[in-house]
């Protein structure tokens, strides 16, 4: 990308596209900041089963906010980039792999529960051995993890399918 910025365009469009990079980036970061302290306080919500006092104020909510974002702000500052970007590599394209057959798939053809879990894991497994242990790269690892999770989906529901008409 910064080779086409630097000799495909001129420089007032490389600048106007370089800031369009940057409000993506930095929209993305809000929003995933936002999302993970949003599940954080309500999960510790859930945990404590407290529905009124401090945990149900907006001040617990903003102490989420700021716990997750001075969290993010020092694992930014103390850890390599290219680490945080193989974290980043590797959660969103397992996260990929592993849902690809759950929520694609039964958009189309109902499988069973076992089918799901099983998606799930061989997404999942797939996706982070082709991208830690191959020479693949960061799409071709979650793309078979995608296939794989499509494929158990449909075959595990399909055989539990025919246990279950067996046993009954």
């Amino acid at each position: 990308m910064l080779t086409f910025l630097e000799h495909g365009v001129g420089p007032l469009m490389s600048s106007v596209m370089t800031l369009f990079i940057l409000f993506a980036m930095k929209s993305t970061a809000n929003s995933l900041m936002h999302t993970v302290s949003t599940a954080l306080s309500y999960d510790l919500r859930s945990a404590l089963g407290k529905r009124e006092g401090f945990t149900a104020t907006m001040t617990f909510n903003r102490l989420m906010v700021l716990i997750v974002g001075v969290s993010a702000f020092i694992g930014m500052a103390y850890l390599p980039p290219v680490m945080i970007l193989w974290l980043g590599i590797l959660g969103n394209g397992t996260l990929m792999a592993s849902l690809f057959g759950v929520t694609l798939c039964s958009t189309f053809w109902q499988g069973s529960a076992a089918g799901a879990f099983a998606s799930i894991a061989a997404g999942f497994v797939v996706s982070a051995w082709l991208l830690l242990g191959s020479d693949l790269g960061w799409v071709q690892g979650p793309l078979y993890g995608c296939l794989a999770s499509a494929a158990c989906y449909v075959g595990v529901s399909l055989m539990t399918r025919r246990v279950a008409a067996y046993a009954t």
